[in-house]
């Protein structure tokens, strides 16, 4: 379905961190598509806290799939630019 990764824009439902404290964790779901993707690599810590990122924000990247089998198919490699683009509406955020 993505090929060598597709320009997408998800919301974020999902942030979690770890014990090493220092990486975030994050899941969104794609509205187009209604798919879930886990970017990765994993964020860092001072930049979400920079960007203030919490649940029904909007980033927009190309998403490319790994190679996974389950639990983790919804991984997938950030590949060029992230694109913070704020918060969705209400009515987006289901």
């Amino acid at each position: 379905m993505f090929g060598m990764g597709r320009l997408a824009e998800i919301i974020v439902t999902d942030l979690t961190r770890f014990a090493n404290e220092d990486i975030v964790c994050m899941a969104g779901i794609d509205p187009m598509i209604r798919q879930c993707i886990r970017p990765l690599p994993y964020l860092r810590y001072d930049d979400c806290r920079r960007l203030n990122l919490q649940p029904g924000d909007v980033l927009k990247g190309r998403f490319v799939p790994r190679s996974v089998s389950a639990p983790h198919t919804e991984d997938r490699h950030w590949q060029g630019r992230r694109v913070y683009r704020g918060p969705c509406r209400a009515g987006e955020f289901y």
